[in-house]
């Protein structure tokens, strides 16, 4: 997000874990020294994977980051699913896209 409140970051990410209880935080930004800040709905670990950018701290607009993934799937497993599932419905819509294009024979 582009804010620095605790209620529009920390705050929010507590309430989709505990909403989702298939994801969970994923460290972001490892060479990011600026944490996420200590929230009732978080614990320690899920905080320090969170990233803060203090806008008095980094001379730059404050904003965070939240890295979320599904439980028993790493970010690269995710991306790579991804991945070939847009590979799937482009070969659909290329083959679909063919099928309109031909000729009819007489």
């Amino acid at each position: 997000t582009c804010s620095i409140h605790r209620e529009e970051n920390e705050a929010v990410i507590a309430s989709v874990l505990k909403d989702c209880p298939d994801f969970d935080v994923k460290y972001a930004l490892s060479n990011w020294s600026r944490r996420g800040l200590d929230d009732d709905g978080l614990s320690s670990e899920q905080s320090d994977a969170l990233v803060r950018v203090d806008p008095k701290e980094d001379m730059t607009n404050g904003f965070f980051v939240a890295l979320l993934a599904r439980k028993g799937m790493s970010v690269v497993s995710h991306k790579k699913k991804k991945m070939r599932e847009r590979r799937k419905r482009r070969r659909k819509q290329n083959s679909s896209e063919k099928i309109a294009k031909k000729p009819k024979q007489s």
